[in-house]
């Protein structure tokens, strides 16, 4: 006998799956939280974000067999948090990346990988020169999956107030 293979796939966000979003998102929180890193939580993405992301069009899925494994929001919009970092190219011609999370139980499968490599071709197809995010500075765990992909740390921090302890890692990818 032969095991069928599911083929995995990214759509883009709707509201129908908000439900699941939501829980995959508080569930990696819930997941962070048990490392130590208390950057996600029930405040974070908030109900309103993951609406937004939606809506806009900047929410996209990761699937495989109807199952979302993981999730990524995408604009080419720069957020006024952003704007003292000295960043390697124009601001006119990135892409940032917000609130990647894959399902606890599936991480250490590539499927961030996966969403990672999505971004850079969504960019490539945008005309952008590179890639952007940022990352809660004590885990330095995700700091190294960034860096493993090509991204760079600014030495310019943002910090996001009281919820936060620490200051967050501006990261760039030019490509």
């Amino acid at each position: 006998m032969t095991e069928k293979s599911v083929e995995v796939r990214i759509e883009k966000g709707s509201q129908v799956y908000f439900e699941e979003i939501l829980r995959l998102y508080r569930l990696a929180g819930m997941e962070m939280n048990k490392k130590g890193y208390a950057n996600w939580s029930y405040f974070y993405p908030s109900v309103t974000t993951i609406h937004n992301d939606i809506n806009k069009g900047e929410l996209f899925l990761l699937k495989q067999d109807n199952q979302l494994l993981g999730v990524i929001a995408l604009t080419t919009n720069m957020d006024l948090k952003y704007r003292h970092v000295n960043w390697q190219t124009q601001n006119n011609k990135a892409m940032y990346i917000n609130r990647l999370a894959v399902r606890p139980r599936c991480q250490g499968f590539g499927y961030g990988t996966y969403l990672m490599n999505f971004a850079v071709r969504l960019a490539k197809e945008h005309s952008c020169r590179s890639l952007r995010l940022d990352a809660y500075s004590p885990n330095k765990g995700l700091l190294y999956f960034y860096q493993k992909r090509g991204f760079v740390i600014h030495k310019e921090t943002i910090s996001l107030g009281d919820p936060w302890q620490h200051p967050f890692c501006c990261l760039e990818k030019v490509i």
